[in-house]
């Protein structure tokens, strides 16, 4: 159930929720809820307890999926273009020097 969770940091920087699916997020919650009211009915806290924490964990992944709208961020891409051109002078840099040689 944690699984959405992996990229929650990154959601909460770029301030995006594309890397969440609404249906996984639905479906974990449904899921750990019955499975924590089974749980509840049997007494068994060793079935109950993780399968309540997984509803809190996907209660929190919806919560950042409607928190933050679904779209493509713009810092990291021009971030990432900026690397793209800095490898690729240092690259022209490094073939010049080696042709030199």
């Amino acid at each position: 159930m944690a699984s959405p969770l992996s990229g929650l940091l990154r959601a909460i920087k770029q301030r995006s929720s594309a890397n969440f699916h609404l249906g996984l997020c639905l479906l974990g919650l449904l899921s750990s809820a019955m499975w924590t009211i089974y749980a509840g009915t049997e007494r068994n806290l060793y079935l109950g307890i993780p399968n309540f924490l997984g509803a809190l964990l996907s209660c929190a992944s919806l919560l950042v999926f409607f928190v933050f709208p679904r779209s493509a961020p713009q810092a990291p891409l021009q971030q990432d273009q900026a690397r793209a051109r800095t490898a690729a002078a240092a690259v022209e840099l490094g073939g010049g020097q080696t042709a030199a040689q």
